[in-house]
């Protein structure tokens, strides 16, 4: 069977083989998709026209939950994030922070020269380091010691804006929503004309939104809460009310309310799909109880206050996710400091400095402490040596 594209007619293609649509933005982590809804050529304007203001304004979120987007892309680096002692930070996935660009200062002297290098390991350091003594003429192995100090600084808390709403990420939710209806519904049902008023928003054609706000009313209890980093989306429809509304959940928090028509011609259905980010684990099951969803309205909006709260409910989550992951760091640092390949012969003395040394990383975490410390570089270069 051959089906027109929803949003421009022009294009036509073979069921099951039009542009693989998202029913939740691939940039978010989703997974679930429809080749019965657009052409390629609608897939990527309306990609860069509205679901890349929805994946920019909720980057963040990917990027600290380090989440594979729907296409095995990682989540995207925020570059020149914000700035530390004179020096700008990105952000990595997971929330690793990393200098923008390394940088080195050379202090000439009659008696040589002093090298501050700052750089986002010891190991860089020292690679920096090779190729600064090359201009002298010099290589580490020249030295026979070569001691630094090694400081460990945390940066200062940031902030920034995040813009959650708008006509651009409404006309994108209304899409997702209609992709997930798509997924479980005969192709030529998004064709019919009760679509065209939904579909025309999506396509800024003139009509008014009267499609998608933001709600605090709870899925049916039957849908059992979810976590606060997953996605869901809840579609379903009503053949006496006529009606077909959906709910997208993004990150557990921030919620949607949307009536894709109100001239359905049935059957009455209602599925959920719930889909993990991160671990990529995802689930979908019929909702035989949606009467709380059929008979909202838009009238049922969140305020800014609890859109507020929402968000930093989610960063509280990621929070305590780096929280948990930073004191596994420092425990397995000072187990291999002090148990690792001793385990038949482990002390009281040894737990107590295996103590002590987390009791210390923890606090110095805890109230962000700078830390500093000599090292010899020439020691830290001895594995590259061996390996050669």
């Amino acid at each position: 069977m051959e089906l027109s594209c929803i949003y421009c007619s022009n294009e036509s293609f073979e069921q099951g083989r039009g542009s693989e649509e998202h029913a939740i933005l691939s940039s978010l982590g989703g997974r679930k998709t429809s080749k019965n809804v657009c052409c390629v050529g609608c897939n990527n304007r309306l990609g860069k026209e509205i679901d890349e203001d929805m994946s920019e304004s909720l980057s963040f979120f990917s990027t600290m939950l380090d989440i594979t987007t729907g296409r095995r892309k990682r989540a995207p680096t925020q570059k020149l994030f914000g700035e530390h002692e004179g020096k700008k930070f990105d952000i990595l996935a997971g929330g690793k922070i990393k200098f923008s660009k390394s940088n080195v200062d050379i202090n000439e002297q009659d008696e040589g020269a002093e090298i501050s290098i700052s750089a986002n390991s010891e190991e860089e350091a020292l690679k920096i380091l090779s190729e600064v003594l090359k201009k002298y003429g010099k290589s580490i192995d020249d030295f026979k010691d070569l001691e630094a100090k090694s400081v460990r600084s945390y940066i200062p808390r940031v902030s920034g804006c995040i813009q959650i709403g708008g006509e651009k990420q409404f006309r994108s939710v209304a899409k997702m929503a209609l992709t997930y209806l798509a997924t479980f519904v005969s192709p030529d049902r998004l064709r019919l004309p009760e679509f065209q008023s939904i579909i025309g928003y999506i396509n800024k054609e003139g009509v008014e939104n009267s499609f998608v706000s933001f709600t605090t009313e709870e899925p049916p209890s039957e849908v059992e809460p979810i976590s606060e980093i997953n996605h869901r989306l809840i579609v379903s429809s009503c053949d006496s009310s006529k009606r077909v509304v959906a709910i997208l959940e993004i990150y557990g928090n921030i919620r949607f309310f949307i009536t894709l028509t109100e001239d359905w011609s049935g059957p009455s259905t209602s599925k959920a799909y719930t889909i993990d980010p991160v671990t990529q684990e995802s689930r979908e099951i019929e909702v035989s109880d949606a009467e709380n969803i059929l008979c909202l309205s838009h009238e049922n909006g969140a305020d800014q206050e609890a859109l507020r709260t929402a968000v930093g409910n989610i960063i509280e989550s990621f929070q305590q996710r780096q929280m948990s992951e930073e004191i596994s760091k420092l425990v397995n640092k000072a187990v291999a400091n002090h148990i690792s390949g001793k385990y038949e012969s482990i002390t009281n003395k040894m737990i107590s400095s295996l103590a002590s040394e987390v009791a210390l990383e923890f606090i110095r975490m805890i109230h962000r402490i700078d830390t500093e410390e000599v090292i010899d570089l020439k020691k830290l270069n001895k594995p590259n040596q061996s390996d050669k």
